[in-house]
C-alpha cells in the first residue's frame, strides 16, 4: 500500500512540520529537553531576540531578569503560550 508507515514514521513527520519557527519578540519558555540540560536556568521564560549567528537552528532568547541575550538550539525552546494569553487579555479591545 502507498503511504502506509508505521506510527514512529508518522510522527517524526507530524513533529517536523509542527517545529516552532521562531520570530523576534515571541514569548517563549524552555522546553522539557531544555530544562533536563540546563538545570541552573535563572528563568525559564523570555523573550525571543532573534536568530542565531552560528547556525540557522540557534535562538536568541533574553530570559526573564537577564541583562544579555543567550543562544540556544530551538530544541530547548517552546512558544509560551500561557504568557501570551495574559498578554491577550490585557491588551485594549479594538473599537
Amino acid at each position: 500500500m502507498v503511504g502506509v508507515g508505521t506510527a514512529a514514521d508518522f510522527m517524526e513527520v507530524f513533529l517536523q512540520a509542527c517545529e516552532a519557527i521562531f520570530q523576534a519578540g515571541d514569548l517563549v519558555r524552555l522546553s522539557e529537553l531544555g530544562e533536563r540540560r540546563i538545570k541552573k536556568a535563572p528563568s525559564k521564560t523570555g523573550r525571543v531576540m532573534g536568530a542565531g549567528k552560528a547556525s540557522k537552528l540557534t535562538i536568541r532568547v533574553l530570559f526573564d531578569g537577564m541583562k544579555c541575550p543567550v543562544s540556544l538550539h530551538r530544541s530547548y525552546l517552546e512558544l509560551d503560550t500561557s504568557q501570551l494569553r495574559d498578554e491577550i487579555r490585557r491588551a485594549k479591545p479594538l473599537g
